[in-house]
């Protein structure tokens, strides 16, 4: 009978007769059991790992449930002030209209000029809007955004 050395899982080997083979394939399943019993998840609690299991699929779900750009809206009109850029999702990626926020990302002596913001939000994209406020500037508005949907 062979003997696995790091599991003690047991085996006919190649000496063993036919009158033996039944007792050593019931050892066999018996060191099987033994060590499926002693496997401990390198030292873990069994339920911490499959705790920190659900964990991970929450997450990864989270994950799929986001998505993450950055554009640029083009110079302003000083007649106008306002402008927008639709903004596409990934197909399929929300079921329903996610949380956007954006963010200017342009030099900061412009930044006190504009309001940036999402309109229009649906699961399948959104409008970026900015609004200048200075009258005779005309900026173009580099920005990032990210949707966070449930």
């Amino acid at each position: 009978m062979y003997v696995d050395p790091k599991y003690g899982i047991v085996a006919p080997d190649s000496g063993t007769s036919l009158d033996d083979l039944g007792g050593e394939f019931v050892q066999m399943i018996q060191s099987f059991s033994a060590a499926l019993e002693s496997f401990d998840y390198n030292g873990a609690d069994p339920n911490a790992v499959l705790a920190q299991v659900a964990a991970l699929e929450a997450a990864m779900t989270r994950r799929e449930k986001s998505a993450r750009g950055s554009g640029l809206i083009s110079a302003i009109a000083t007649d106008t002030r306002h402008t927008e850029l639709a903004v596409a999702f990934p197909a399929g990626r929300f079921d329903a209209a996610p949380t956007v926020v954006m963010q200017y990302t342009g030099g900061p002596g412009n930044s006190q000029y504009l309001v940036l913001r999402p309109t229009s939000v649906t699961k399948d994209g959104f409008t970026a809007q900015v609004y200048n406020t200075h009258a005779s500037s005309t900026l173009s508005t580099p920005f990032n955004w990210i949707a966070l949907g449930e």
